[in-house]
């Protein structure tokens, strides 16, 4: 069992993004942080990290409608309606890096 991510839980990655079709990469992040649930990165890659166990690495494809849509990216290069791939590893949740830490044995401040 390990503490597995969560709606709120501050997440710690390191990924990669790239375009499917091409392979080409268009994002690469260490140490990126972010808030489950907020929205601060394309959904698809959002809603792959929830239930994350410290540790593990996930290889996600995101269809365009949960990555950049019909738009694309101009900002990433990213084309319209481009499927993306993301290898994404999870280093921590709220500052716990242990991947044997379970959430009920943090004290009820670092629970989150």
């Amino acid at each position: 069992t390990c503490m597995r991510t969560r709606e709120s839980d501050v997440v710690e990655i390191d990924y990669i993004g790239r375009i499917a079709e091409t392979g080409s990469e268009f994002d690469s992040r260490k140490r990126y942080t972010l808030l489950l649930g907020n929205g601060d990165v394309v959904r698809g890659l959002e809603l792959g990290l929830f239930d994350m166990c410290i540790g593990e690495t996930r290889l996600l494809r995101v269809p365009p409608a949960l990555g950049f849509g019909t738009r694309g990216s101009r900002a990433f290069q990213v084309p319209p309606g481009a499927t993306l791939e993301y290898e994404a590893k999870l280093r921590s949740i709220n500052q716990q890096n242990d991947p044997m830490i379970r959430r009920q044995d943090l004290p009820d401040e670092r629970r989150f």
